[in-house]
């Protein structure tokens, strides 16, 4: 039986919000997201998913369980970026006021939504801002990243004792990202030149060049599986990978 998403009206209608899921042979854990997605205590969203070039059919299951939603198909698998930005150009295609990109394997606690985006609203500098984001045995995954240009390296480190509520970032993973749409049309899209990984960088330094702020949210969580994307990896052959790309980056700042 379909699965419909009901949205209570407000007099005084909230910012509207697009979020944008990117599925790839994986029905479960989009499916999983969704469901998250639909039971948010906020008055104005829709969600886009967009199948990444699946061929397990996964896509045209989506479509079918859940009719409120739009699901959009790509003939191949355009990487993350790609797939993406695909969904962002719809939701800046709809006038949204922000979009919310979410991995497939991410499941939302119902207020989530809702206090990322009061917390934007309230504090206009932001450009883009991430929740903090816990495995599902509730282990911190990322609260705060950090990028060390002279050696090339990304990592996720716990904030100090002393940081709470809003606390900035050299670069925060797409993970769970909501994104100011005036950000996006001034930034530009995700970069598309890395296929998967680093995206994030770049694009998260393409906000800052516009004196706009990449923070965390740690008062509000969400919970990601890990890996479901991407597939995991050795993430020390993957900065060896990618120093070149890190280093461009630095340049151009």
């Amino acid at each position: 039986m379909p699965v419909t998403m009901s949205i209570q009206p407000s007099m005084d209608e909230s910012p509207k919000v697009s979020c944008v899921v990117l599925n790839w042979n994986n029905y479960e854990d989009t499916s999983n997201c969704i469901k998250s997605l639909i039971e948010q205590d906020y008055d104005n969203f829709d969600i886009i998913v967009v199948d990444n070039g699946s061929v397990d059919g996964s896509g045209t299951k989506l479509k079918q369980q859940f009719d409120s939603i739009n699901v959009v198909f790509n003939a191949t698998n355009l990487g993350f970026a790609g797939g993406m930005n695909r969904g962002i150009e719809i939701a800046l295609e709809n006038d949204t006021e922000y979009v919310w990109i979410l991995n497939n394997d991410i499941v939302v606690k119902p207020k989530s939504l809702c206090r990322l985006v009061d917390r934007m609203t309230s504090n206009v500098g932001i450009g883009v801002l991430s929740p903090k984001i816990l495995d599902f045995d509730n282990n911190l995954w990322f609260s705060k990243g950090v990028v060390n240009w002279w050696i090339g390296r990304v990592t996720h480190s716990e904030p100090d004792e002393s940081e709470e509520g809003l606390i900035d970032n050299d670069y925060i993973p797409l993970a769970a990202a909501l994104i100011d749409a005036d950000v996006i049309e001034e930034a530009g899209i995700i970069p598309e030149n890395y296929f998967l990984y680093f995206e994030d960088v770049e694009f998260s330094q393409e906000v800052k060049n516009l004196n706009r702020d990449v923070y965390t949210d740690l008062a509000t969580t969400v919970l990601h599986k890990g890996s479901a994307s991407g597939g995991g990896g050795d993430w020390s052959y993957i900065f060896l990978l990618y120093f070149q790309e890190l280093f461009s980056i630095q340049k151009e700042i």
